[in-house]
């Protein structure tokens, strides 16, 4: 049996830019081996799978990498709501749509707007109360197993800090986007300091500065899983980030809206409008939100289960 899918980049209206994956949108009858091989074929960085996508109340998500299924993915939701709604999987009756999707880690509600021009731009929302840890590698560790110089590390409105957040990231303000982009992480500066006595895997780098005006952020997610030339994702780390902004002084509580952009002008950019909702000692909601464009179309043979 043939299954049809789409490859769509998330967070750009420009196609060849952004974050790219595959969706494949109506996934009855694929098991998760099965999933699994489809994934690892297609080599993209995640490869999702929807069942119910006719479903009024809304329907489940799967997302896997090529080597291993991942319990939550936030330009996946952005992807699978804008394909059902360009796809018109759903339909709209007003300027807007609400819908539930359900990952690994629960159910998430999206919200669907189109444009005049019948663009379409999608948002997700989530409630997470991040755990912070001020206990951290210095500056000079972070230097080391970022192969940056220790000047280039920090920020003087924020400090790195650990936020587990429904993921562990160890995150990292820097003084400039050239840092940022120019870091390349060294597992063996890693493994000699204390960061793997961590449960974070991944390094979120920020920085104040970008390459485009409109932002208000620029980040990058490297480490020991991640290879040296890859520029992953960052909307599934956006409640941590969001949960590490809350945890400094000088975010008060209310409301805030800022734009954090991924990869580079050259390469493929990603730009994330986030909203979130500073209640200090509770709940943050933070809502993500972006574009997306479909690039290409096809149909792949479903693989022969041998389990």
């Amino acid at each position: 049996m043939k299954y049809s899918y789409c490859i769509v980049d998330v967070f750009t209206t420009t196609t060849f830019s952004g974050a790219q994956l595959a969706i494949f949108p109506e996934s009855e009858g694929l098991n998760e081996r099965q999933m699994q091989l489809i994934a690892r074929e297609l080599n993209l960085t995640e490869t999702v799978f929807m069942t119910g996508s006719r479903e009024p109340n809304g329907c489940k998500l799967r997302n896997f990498s090529p080597s291993a299924e991942r319990e939550f993915s936030g330009h996946a939701a952005i992807a699978a709501g804008y394909v059902l709604a360009f796809e018109s999987y759903v339909s709209f009756e007003s300027k807007y749509l609400e819908l539930s999707l359900e990952q690994n880690t629960g159910v998430i509600e999206l919200v669907i707007s189109r444009d005049e021009q019948s663009q379409f731009f999608v948002q997700f929302s989530r409630s997470a109360e991040a755990v912070v840890d001020h206990y951290v590698p210095d500056n000079s560790q972070l230097a080391e197993m970022l192969s940056l110089e220790a000047s280039e590390i920090g920020n003087l409105r924020y400090n790195t800090l650990l936020v587990s957040c429904e993921k562990n990231y160890l995150i990292v303000p820097l003084k400039s986007f050239e840092a940022v982009r120019s870091a390349v992480f060294s597992l063996k500066d890693w493994s000699t300091s204390v960061a793997p006595i961590s449960p974070a895997n991944e390094i979120l780098l920020f920085s104040s500065k970008s390459d485009i005006p409109q932002s208000n952020f620029h980040g990058r997610i490297v480490g020991p899983q991640i290879g040296i030339e890859e520029d992953p994702p960052i909307a599934s780390a956006m409640p941590g980030f969001a949960g590490y902004l809350s945890a400094h002084e000088h975010v008060k509580l209310g409301t805030y809206s800022y734009t954090i952009d991924r990869g580079t002008l050259a390469t493929r950019k990603s730009v994330l409008a986030v909203e979130l909702v500073s209640q200090r000692d509770k709940e943050n909601r933070v809502r993500v939100g972006g574009p997306a464009v479909i690039v290409a179309k096809g149909k792949i043979d479903a693989p022969i289960d041998v389990s």
